[in-house]
């Protein structure tokens, strides 16, 4: 399938204007039944007419998962399916404790599985040029312990910044994040 849209866009912490998502032409949206969801999975109706879609949400409402099979291989691999995982995870009052845990992100699976989000996480491997406090290195480095244990290779530029603030005060950050387990890096990786 070519096209010259995308066919899955990821929306974190979305507006809802009177308990409405926003809405866009030729998408529709997956979240979990809450009132205002953390993230929000927009497929386009012509990828949903070549692939199934298995939505899988949990007690979080944090984290959401969408398993995509085929019934032809895709990225001409020998897989079927693969995982997508839309993860937006706030920092508690302390700021050093994450509400989603690595956990929850970086399983081990048998097939390609991409993980992206809000993941709000400080690390040099990130943003290289930033010095971070020895508080905010350690929060983060679970993550990264984690996923490096499962394989999961980060897809961001080192330094290239993905958020950036509407407020003078604050500086931009490298927060959003994906990472790759090997099975799918060698697809994303080029």
């Amino acid at each position: 399938m070519t096209s010259t849209y995308p066919s899955v866009v990821l929306l974190l912490d979305p507006a809802v204007s009177q308990d409405r998502l926003p809405s866009f032409n030729g998408f529709g949206p997956f979240f979990p039944a809450v009132r205002k969801p953390r993230g929000v999975s927009y497929i386009h109706r012509s990828f949903l007419a070549c692939f199934s879609l298995l939505p899988k949400f949990t007690e979080r409402v944090d984290v959401m998962s969408l398993d995509i099979s085929s019934q032809v291989r895709i990225f001409g691999s020998q897989f079927h399916s693969f995982r997508l995982v839309n993860a937006y995870s706030i920092n508690s009052a302390d700021c050093w404790f994450h509400y989603v845990p690595p956990e929850n992100l970086f399983p081990n699976t048998g097939i390609p599985h991409l993980v992206v989000g809000d993941l709000n996480i400080h690390n040099p491997f990130t943003d290289p040029l930033h010095s971070f406090s020895s508080q905010a290195v350690s929060s983060s480095a679970l993550y990264f312990e984690l996923a490096a244990l499962g394989g999961f290779v980060l897809l961001n530029s080192p330094g290239v910044y993905t958020r950036f603030p509407l407020s003078g005060k604050a500086r931009p950050s490298v927060i959003h994040l994906a990472f790759a387990n090997p099975l799918l890096f060698p697809f994303v990786n080029g």
